[in-house]
């Protein structure tokens, strides 16, 4: 079975490809070979890179293992050794003496078989085994192209955009809920926080990067424009490691806003340790809601902490919506990552009614 996966978080994307995680399109899935069922754990495909992404797009798995071949160590069979007996004496009655039932050496002739049988079968099973498990491949291989036929990935209504344009027409994106808040000064805010207050990290200035693109639909257009403020952290362990080595892990928070408006979109974190990542969390809560003017004893950041400490986060997420936020906390081969959109009144009204 041939699953679509967004490269960024690791999940199905559905059949426009649009992950309800990271809430948007993703331009370029990711297909897996899903050889599990749906009750078993699925294989650990993050020790190869995939986030990237965005990950992400990061990186891809595979899943394919190719036919062992079984050296034949069987020999050629054993002669049995061949014994000389002395002639038995005739008893003076002239009756005969009791003979064995099977003498050693008709015995040791039948068991000199045995190893040819062996060798036969180790032979069939050795010749079999390639063809059985290249049939595999077939079918798989097969599978995989009848699903990339039946649900093909048609980018055509994909278009991108210049950042400068973006700019420049100073129109909010419609593919995000927006905070009502100025995400570039959450963002330069946070850049401060972690420089004052590194906790032990080796921190890497502020990265930005603008990703600007509109996908047609049967409704219309639906736009994103992001831009994309990114600090990364090492800690004692992966500051004496290669980015490229298996055993680095890539630590990071990321501050995404509109790039027309500068609206903020979003707060991602991906660390390994729980504790620095509700550290985090709550600095970036308590920015936004002195951002949007909420008095402290009507602020929702004491209820969520409280939950965010207090729950033990299954690997498929736990879900926290206070106040302004809509909050996704969950667990990686990694460590923790931490997700926080607006919690817009509009949409929670449409949803409940």
């Amino acid at each position: 079975m041939t699953k679509k996966i967004c490269p960024v978080c690791d999940l199905p994307v559905n059949e426009t490809n649009y992950c309800p995680r990271c809430r948007k399109i993703v331009r370029q899935p990711i297909l897996w070979n899903a050889d599990y069922y749906l009750n078993e754990r699925r294989p650990d495909y993050n020790s190869h890179n995939t986030h990237k992404a965005a990950e992400a797009g990061n990186s891809q798995k595979k899943n394919v293992q190719g036919p062992v071949g079984r050296k034949n160590t069987a020999g050629k069979p054993v002669i049995p050794r061949q014994n000389v007996g002395r002639p038995s004496p005739m008893p003076a009655d002239g009756h005969n003496l009791p003979q064995p039932s099977r003498p050693r050496q008709e015995k040791g002739r039948k068991n000199s078989t045995v190893p040819v049988v062996i060798s036969i079968a180790l032979f069939v099973l050795i010749n079999a085994v390639p063809r059985i498990i290249g049939s595999i491949n077939n079918v798989v291989t097969d599978e995989k192209s009848s699903y990339e036929t039946a649900v093909p990935y048609d980018d055509s209504g994909f278009v991108e955009l210049e950042e400068e344009d973006v700019k420049a027409a100073g129109v909010s994106c419609t593919g995000y809920d927006h905070f009502p808040l100025d995400g570039r000064q959450i963002a330069a805010s946070m850049g401060q926080f972690f420089n004052e207050t590194n906790y032990g990290y080796e921190i890497e200035e502020g990265v930005v990067y603008s990703d600007n693109y509109q996908f047609e639909e049967e409704g219309g257009p639906i736009s994103y424009y992001e831009t994309v403020e990114s600090y990364s952290f090492e800690d004692e362990t992966t500051s004496q490691l290669d980015p490229d080595d298996e055993s680095y892990v890539y630590q990071y928070v990321d501050i995404n806003y509109d790039t027309a408006t500068g609206e903020l979109h979003d707060y991602i974190s991906s660390l390994k340790d729980r504790e620095n990542s509700l550290i985090f969390l709550e600095e970036f809560l308590r920015l936004a809601e002195t951002e949007a003017g909420i008095p402290q004893e009507e602020s929702s950041i004491p209820a969520i902490m409280e939950q965010a400490g207090a729950r033990e986060w299954p690997e498929d997420g736990t879900f926290i919506t206070e106040g302004l936020f809509d909050i996704n906390l969950y667990l990686t081969k990694d460590g923790v990552r931490i997700y926080v959109s607006y919690s817009n009144p509009k949409v929670m009204e449409s949803q409940e009614t």
